[in-house]
């Protein structure tokens, strides 16, 4: 019989973290250590189901709830990290979906967003929801040794070429979790550029509050005459490793530092186990973005957003209006307000 309960100390959280490594989906996004970094950032709470048959976990699903603007329900928030139930039985699943469901048809909460796994079956059970988004899933495929021709061998002979010019152009790499502070500003002033929204500093030093460098995270640097061009922080669990923020100085762009840095990084990514490269959600209007994956052997996959919207008066919102009421939360498709706003 499956019995549902909420993680509730160090050692539950010791034994979520355990079932993870071993699922199929299991991302760095549904860890305790991730949960604990976005909690920190946002200051949201936390509801970290767990289904247990016995004293044996069948399944997992975390939840979070916005804070002062209303309650909001999220699987999860921040820049669409994925949460929707991993379960070893569909009595398990069953059991999550229906608590969700309860949650979200609560008068009390105003909307609630699921985010899809791209790693799990191709019809997992569906929450309850009036609204979908969609993304497209891009993987790599990593080969089974730690070796950069093997990486090079996978991708296109456009990001070969990028990877030899830098190279030419005497870009040097390394793994440096000092460089925070390069990495946020390169980050915020490509975010400006675009009219996109910038993960804050704080989250930044949360990284280093609630990951370990080398074992969950790690930061590369390009540097070019000894000046920071570039960096990547890429994020570890299991058998994944996340391509979780890229950032390039635009005046250096045309010297292919990023190229430099994801040779070695996937590389590295292999020596430590990782199996899969999560280049994250792409939109299906970001065709430069979904090209420059494609070409570093991306495989396509798709998965959705499950949007419930019980208050319908938030749809007469503009999106700069739910993001300052609900900063980092997922509301509705952009494209179902009723101001006409474009989909995002």
């Amino acid at each position: 019989m499956i019995e549902l309960g909420a993680l509730s100390g160090s050692a539950d959280d010791q034994a979520w973290d355990a079932f993870l490594r071993d699922c199929d989906g299991g991302l760095v996004y549904y860890s305790t250590r991730y949960r604990d970094l976005l909690v920190d950032e946002l200051g949201c709470e936390a509801e970290y189901l767990v289904a247990r048959e016995g004293e044996q976990i069948r399944g997992i699903l975390p939840l979070m709830w916005s804070g002062d603007g209303g309650r909001v329900l999220n699987s999860l928030p921040y820049y669409g990290s994925h949460g929707a139930p991993l379960a070893e039985s569909p009595e398990a699943e069953r059991a999550l979906i229906d608590a969700w469901n309860e949650r979200a048809a609560d008068p009390g909460t105003l909307a609630a967003t699921m985010v899809g796994n791209p790693f799990r079956p191709t019809d997992p059970a569906e929450p309850s929801h009036d609204l979908t988004d969609e993304r497209i899933s891009q993987v790599t495929e990593l080969p089974s040794e730690p070796d950069e021709d093997a990486i090079l061998s996978l991708v296109d002979s456009s990001a070969r070429r990028n990877v030899r010019k830098a190279e030419r152009a005497g870009i040097e790499v390394e793994v440096d979790p000092s460089a925070w502070a390069d990495l946020y500003e390169i980050h915020a002033a490509n975010m400006g550029a675009i009219g996109g929204l910038a993960k804050s500093r704080h989250f930044f030093e949360g990284v280093t509050r609630h990951l370990r460098a080398g074992e969950d995270f790690d930061l590369w640097v390009a540097r070019l005459r000894g000046a920071t061009i570039a960096g990547l922080l890429v994020l570890h669990f299991g058998r994944v490793s996340e391509y979780f923020t890229p950032a390039t100085r635009h005046e250096h762009r045309s010297d292919q530092p990023l190229a430099r840095i994801l040779v070695p990084a996937m590389a590295a990514a292999v020596d430590r186990g990782s199996r899969l490269w999560n280049w994250g959600g792409t939109w299906s209007s970001q065709d430069g973005v979904y090209r420059f994956k494609r070409k570093w052997g991306a495989e396509d996959g798709r998965y959705r957003y499950f949007v419930r919207v019980n208050d319908r008066s938030l749809l007469d919102s503009t999106p700069e209006q739910l993001r300052a009421r609900f900063p980092n939360f997922y509301v509705a498709p952009f494209s179902a307000l009723r101001s006409g706003a474009a989909a995002g």
